[in-house]
C-alpha cells in the first residue's frame, strides 16, 4: 500500500512524500481441531499387548498447531455379544493412545465374552491454541473383538 501525506499548500507550493507500507496478517490460533473419518477396526480378542489398532488423525485449519489426543473413557461404551451395555471398569483402559501422533494399541488383554463391540471417545485438542477448549469429540471409532 503507498501512504501520501501531502501539506497545506495549495497550487505549485504544496510539497508531499509517499512511502510504501507493508501490511502482514498474522495467523491467530483459533480454529479447533476436527477429525477426520475414523471408521471401524476389528480387533482379534488375542492381540498381544501393544498390537498395533488403528491411527486417527485430525486437521487444524491454522497455521501452527500442536495436537494432542486422548481417549475419553467416561464417554466411550462397550456391549457384550448380546447388545447389553457393559459396565465401564470391563473395558476401560483396554486401549491406548499416542497423544502426539494418535496411534491406538491394545493396552491390556482383550476378552469377547466380556465385550464385543466398544465405540470409543477421542479427543484431541489444539494445546498452542490462543483460548484454551480448542478440542474435538469423535464418538465413532468402533472397536469389535
Amino acid at each position: 500500500m503507498e501512504v501520501i501525506a501531502l501539506d497545506t499548500s495549495f497550487g505549485g507550493q504544496q510539497r508531499y512524500s509517499s512511502a510504501l507500507v507493508n501490511i502482514t496478517i498474522v495467523d491467530v490460533n483459533n480454529k479447533p481441531p476436527t477429525f477426520l473419518d475414523t471408521g471401524s477396526v476389528i480387533v482379534p480378542e488375542d492381540a498381544p499387548n501393544q498390537s498395533f489398532v488403528s491411527r486417527v488423525v485430525a486437521i487444524d485449519l491454522d497455521e501452527k498447531p500442536v495436537l494432542r489426543y486422548s481417549i475419553d473413557w467416561a464417554s466411550s461404551e462397550a456391549r457384550n455379544e448380546n447388545g447389553i451395555i457393559v459396565r465401564s471398569g470391563l473395558f476401560k483402559d483396554s486401549f491406548s493412545i499416542n497423544q502426539l501422533d494418535g496411534t491406538i494399541r491394545v493396552a491390556k488383554p482383550l476378552d469377547r465374552e466380556t465385550w464385543e463391540e466398544l465405540r470409543l471417545a477421542l479427543l484431541v485438542e489444539d494445546i498452542a491454541a490462543t483460548q484454551r477448549g480448542q478440542i474435538a469429540k469423535c464418538e465413532c471409532k468402533k472397536v469389535t473383538c
